[in-house]
Formats: C-alpha cells, sequence, structure tokens
C-alpha cells in the first residue's frame, strides 16, 4: 500500500525553532483532499503518574463555518480508586480541562476515509465506556491502547505496546514512520 504521511508544521513548532512563540509559518497549501490534522501527544512518566497519551483532532467544520479541535485520553473512570486502576470501568475524556501539558507530540494529516475512521473509532470507545464494555486495566488496556487503535485506522505502523510508557510509544510511533516529533504541544491547553 502506497501511503503518503504530510506533516503539518503548526505556527507553535516554527515559532520554538525560532525562538519567537508569535511567529507564524511560512504559508502552505494544503491538498484539498486532506481534511484533518491529527496529533499524538504523551505526557512523561512522575513519580506519582505512569504518563499519558491522548490524540488532538483539528478540523474544519464546514456547516458552521469554524476550525474545531477536540481532545480524547482514555482513562479510569472518575470515581475509580487507586488500587481499582488495574480493572476498573473506563472512559474518554477531554484533554483540554487539564493543565499538565505534553512532553512530544506527533502530527500527522488525514484524508477524509482516514477522518471517518478515526471517528467511528473514537465513538465507538465512547459508547464502549460508557455502557462498561471498555475497562480500564493499567497493563493491558489503558491510554496507550487507545491511541494505538486510532494510529492503526490512519494506518500507521504501529510499535508492541508491551509495558511502554507513553512518551515511548509515541517516540517510537514517530520513528517507524518517519514523521518528525517536536517538544510540546502545538496549541496551549
Amino acid at each position: 500500500m502506497n501511503k503518503t504521511i504530510v506533516v503539518f508544521i503548526t505556527s507553535f513548532l516554527f515559532g520554538c525553532a525560532n525562538g519567537n512563540y508569535h511567529a507564524s509559518p511560512p504559508k502552505t497549501y494544503i491538498d484539498q483532499s486532506k481534511v484533518a490534522v491529527l496529533e499524538f501527544l504523551a505526557r512523561p512518566a512522575s513519580v506519582s503518574s505512569p504518563g499519558h497519551t491522548y490524540i488532538k483532532l483539528l478540523a474544519e467544520d464546514e456547516d458552521r463555518k469554524m476550525s474545531t479541535v477536540s481532545t480524547y485520553g482514555f482513562y479510569p473512570a472518575a470515581n475509580s480508586k487507586l488500587i481499582q486502576i488495574f480493572h476498573t470501568k473506563g472512559e474518554l475524556r477531554s484533554e483540554l480541562e487539564l493543565s499538565n501539558p505534553p512532553s512530544i507530540t506527533v502530527t500527522t494529516i488525514l484524508n477524509t476515509k482516514q477522518f471517518e475512521d478515526v471517528m467511528l473509532a473514537i465513538n465507538d470507545w465512547e459508547t464502549k465506556a460508557f455502557l462498561g464494555f471498555k475497562k480500564y486495566q493499567l497493563t493491558t488496556q489503558n491510554c496507550i491502547s487507545f491511541v494505538n487503535e486510532i494510529a492503526l485506522k490512519t494506518e500507521l505502523i504501529t510499535p508492541s505496546m508491551t509495558l511502554e510508557f507513553p512518551t515511548q510509544y509515541i517516540e517510537k510511533l514517530a520513528q517507524l514512520n518517519k514523521i518528525p516529533k517536536a517538544v510540546g504541544s502545538s496549541m496551549k491547553e
């Protein structure tokens, strides 16, 4: 299968490279068959957390004549206790409400089919989690599992998920697909 991965350079990345966080990227004309930008993001592990990975979807909404940004991460249900994270109800949550910024970002542009497949996968995870069929299990079904399924829907080559930390998984995703990675996020969370 022949695939082309186009990396979208955001104003944040361009600005950081030039030491100016307010700079704009050079004008880029994107093929109209590309409909959305998908970012894979990760926060590093710490003493109190194994880290976290999630996605950010930037798309043009033709009906509302505006751009939309949506973020999704898979977590143990909000009412879970620490010991339950090994097997508890899971839920997709928006990352915009969290103040902990990512340490690594990998970006790709989606065509219409990939965008639709990603949205179907997100809806499937949301529905199954809500109904209690998607359990959060720290070592087998976690934030990496969700991000991995999204990456598969975009036809990216995915790394093994064997005992990976989120930042390691995103690093390997970038390496396998020869996608440049950036430190931090393209947008302020």
